[in-house]
């Protein structure tokens, strides 16, 4: 465990001058660093550049022979215009991959099917589910299942396929076999037969998946893998009667039976159809290569949540959730992919790639500028440009910048760019950190860095920083050559 810091009492500006000189800090004009100090947090300007000012060869806490306060606002206010740059060429990144995402998933959708409904992206079967539990079955090596991984695909089985089929079992028996209507309603026609046929394919996949569930071998007596339940129905048996209502309350009566009958079969219908997108087989040749920590969150994406809260009221699917959070999302029905695509933040939109199906990634990929081939290389950029924009975003020093820790440097990545990973000695994994250097070099596969290498060029011609700490500086954010921050 990292050490502690202990607690700071309160000290004034002038205070702090006078703590800094005494550490043989110089100062060029004590006012104006005053209204520095004033106007700017001081953990950032002194705290999060001491360590390139501070003499390692003393003992005491004491800073480099002719140093100036004035190196510290340096540093800092380009600090400040470096991460401003970086948001901007992430923006523009972001904006790029939410534009080609929508266009190219509504070009397979409605290119299939120009009839399909505008809220086509919420529904699990337009994706390849990345981490379906035929998929975890099929890749898991079948002579190595311990009991820990036993229990953790029941675990997956007892609550998304077997506690789900049981529950819209009961929702089902529970319909209304009897529907009075007036008028035609051929949507409400279309959405029974699709549940029906959902259903179907739910218990044809489950059917397929069972006999290879049953070769598994237990880990012992107690630990096995759990069969799937199949559906005990797959047919809704709903009858239609034409009335003429014979006043306007039975005829609003009708209207309200029909709406509310329509509600339930519709939310059965998404259900159903989430079911079978965890169960089922697929085609997504990138999911053997991408982590779990990359891929589990596609089934728990926004899109296909209905516990999304206002005011800890209301429980609502993400397009109702949205039109209360965003104004102009109201004037819609319902709101197109390329409108509702802007309310995803950068790790909504990493998150839904890996299910979108193999051949709409490819093309995404090549519109980014990336061959199709290099898919993965491409997921691995995007996290890794998540991880730069969040602290960029959450206005950190990007000097001090890392990856995640979790965040997996992907080995083909390293070797094309030539990335530098932290070498941990004590495990021997160097698939992780990548610092400020080799981040934007990632970053660079995508956006002209040409404003980044003027701002170095600037920096490094008008900035009156001794040597030392220019190179302490550079190194800190992964590369103390100079020459190497001007080829961007």
């Amino acid at each position: 465990m990292a050490a502690k810091h202990p607690s700071k009492d309160f000290k004034t500006i002038r205070e702090r001058i006078e703590i800094l000189k005494s550490r043989k800090l110089l100062f060029c004009d004590e006012e104006a660093a005053e209204k520095i100090l004033l106007e700017k947090n001081y953990f950032d300007i002194v705290n999060g550049f001491e360590t390139l000012l501070l003499n390692r060869e003393l003992d005491d806490k004491e800073y480099l022979p002719d140093s100036y306060f004035e190196y510290f606002h340096m540093l800092y206010t380009f600090d400040k215009d470096l991460s401003a740059k970086i948001l901007k060429l992430i923006d523009s990144f972001e904006n790029r991959l939410k534009s080609s995402v929508s266009y190219r998933f509504c070009e397979e959708v409605f290119g299939n099917d120009p009839d399909a409904p505008p809220d086509s992206y919420l529904n699990p079967m337009m994706y390849e589910n990345p981490y379906s539990i035929h998929h975890r079955i099929r890749s898991h090596p079948s002579n190595i299942w311990s009991t820990d991984s036993i229990r953790d695909i029941n675990k997956a089985i007892n609550k998304q396929i077997n506690g789900e089929v049981q529950t819209l079992s009961g929702k089902i028996s529970r319909l209304s076999n009897s529907i009075r209507y007036s008028k035609q309603n051929n949507k409400m026609v279309t959405l029974i037969t699709e549940c029906e046929r959902l259903l179907l394919e739910t218990n044809k996949e489950i059917n397929r998946l069972n006999p290879i569930i049953s070769n598994i071998p237990p880990c012992s007596h107690q630990t096995s893998i759990r069969p799937l339940i199949p559906f005990p129905a797959v047919k809704l048996n709903i009858t239609f009667s034409k009335v003429a209502p014979t006043s306007q309350a039975m005829k609003e009566q009708m209207q309200e039976d029909i709406d509310d009958f329509f509600e339930k079969i519709k939310d059965i219908n998404l259900r159903v159809s989430k079911v079978y997108a965890r169960l089922a087989s697929n085609n997504n040749s990138i999911i053997d290569n991408v982590l779990t920590v990359d891929i589990s969150g596609f089934m728990f994406h926004h899109f296909f949540q209905n516990n999304h809260y206002i005011n800890k009221k209301t429980e609502l699917n993400y397009v109702e959730f949205a039109k209360e959070k965003y104004a102009y999302l109201k004037t819609y029905d319902t709101p197109p992919l390329w409108v509702i695509i802007k309310t995803l933040d950068l790790g909504g939109l990493r998150k839904l790639l890996p299910g979108l199906k193999s051949h709409v990634l490819d093309r995404i990929v090549t519109d980014m500028g990336l061959p199709s081939q290099e898919k993965i290389l491409f997921l691995n950029s995007v996290k890794i440009i998540q991880d730069l924009r969040n602290s960029c975003a959450h206005f950190n020093l990007v000097n001090r910048f890392r990856t995640h820790r979790l965040t997996n440097i992907d080995t083909n990545l390293k070797q094309k760019l030539g990335l530098t990973t932290k070498n941990d000695i004590s495990s021997g994994n160097t698939h992780y950190e990548i610092r400020l250097f080799d981040t934007l070099k990632v970053l660079s596969q995508f956006e002209n860095c040409e404003e980044i290498h003027y701002l170095f060029l600037n920096f490094f011609c008008e900035t009156k920083l001794p040597e030392v700490i220019m190179n302490k500086f550079l190194d800190r954010m992964g590369n103390s050559e100079e020459i190497e921050w001007l080829e961007f």
